[in-house]
């Protein structure tokens, strides 16, 4: 963000939570009871010891008949990069430092933050591309693993993407569905430090240049990371003279495209018009507030807590 910024354009989106051995409990209540009176160093966790950053449930707090929290991944180790300006110099210098307080205590550099505000098995999640809702359903699962070994232990939840209420059902008689997708990469823990290429495709990306590779015979484990963005589009046709079972199954297929990557778009052509992934969606677009280049949380909440009831008023959810 800009110095002295103090708006900039973010986005809610709704998702909802399964979880598939509860004992009857909401997402909600098992945030409440797997975090009340919980210290922040007891929060944090590590996804995998070969991947260098850590997750943590920074605050919380329930209020107004929601949780609230704020999810961060941020790099224990990683040097700060400071620009050294010397009028004599005739060249600029930069140094590494390790973060630090104002008060010398050791920091670490935030990586990514994802906001997101629960009600029952309902999630309205404002993230950023460093920390995203599947970051976020891969700590919860992990945390309910550890505090409720029980009830957690191999039955993970899982979060889907809502369709709205409203259109879902009417996508019917799908003869047509293209699906366009930038190809991007992730850290790859795995990876061997012999090998230059420490990344791995990407969600839908994983899938497109696997199909490539095995249709031309040749290696895709190409990094496009520094390249120009670089998009695959594929398109599902068929013809009309097909079995009503088959149009069934199409039309079912149209209705879970919301689980896939929010970078991959998408348009269904159905009997009665095409359908886009914005249509589709449950997500708003709004002007944040920021303060000292940090955003608002309260009016972030505030608008999370009135989209909510938006969604309930126009029976979208």
């Amino acid at each position: 963000m800009a110095r002295g910024k103090k708006y900039q354009q973010r986005k809610l989106l709704y998702w909802r939570a399964h979880i598939h051995r509860h004992g009857g409990k909401n997402l909600q209540q098992l945030l409440r009871e797997a975090f009340q009176g919980t210290r922040a160093v007891d929060r944090k966790i590590r996804p995998d010891a070969d991947v260098p950053y850590y997750q943590i449930l920074g605050t919380y707090k329930n209020e107004d008949g929601f949780f609230w929290g704020d999810f961060i991944t941020f790099d224990q180790d990683k040097l700060g990069e400071l620009i050294i300006e010397n009028p004599e110099a005739e060249h600029l210098m930069i140094e590494q430092l390790l973060p630090e307080s104002s008060d010398g205590k050791k920091g670490s550099l935030l990586e990514g933050q994802l906001f997101f505000l629960c009600k029952d098995n309902h999630l309205i999640i404002c993230q950023d591309q460093q920390a995203k809702q599947g970051d976020l359903c891969n700590y919860l699962n992990r945390f309910f693993e550890n505090k409720f070994p029980d009830e957690f232990l191999g039955y993970p939840i899982s979060l889907e993407r809502g369709i709205s209420l409203n259109i879902r059902g009417k996508i019917k008689g799908v003869s047509e569905i293209t699906i366009t997708a930038p190809l991007t990469y992730e850290f790859d823990p795995k990876h061997s430090k012999e090998l230059p290429v420490k990344t791995r495709p990407k969600g839908f990306s994983a899938f497109i240049l696997d199909a490539i590779s095995k249709a031309t015979g040749q290696d895709t484990s190409y990094n496009f990371n520094d390249q120009k963005p670089l998009h695959a589009t594929v398109k599902l046709k068929w013809p009309k003279q097909k079995k009503e079972t088959f149009w069934n199954d199409i039309d079912r297929l149209a209705n879970t495209l919301d689980n896939l990557d929010e970078d991959v778009g998408f348009v269904i052509k159905a009997k009665d018009r095409k359908y886009d992934r914005k249509e589709i969606h449950l997500e708003h677009t709004f002007t944040a507030h920021y303060l000292n280049r940090r955003i608002d949380t309260h009016r972030l909440f505030e608008r999370m807590k009135k989209w909510y009831f938006d969604l309930c008023n126009n029976h979208d959810i």
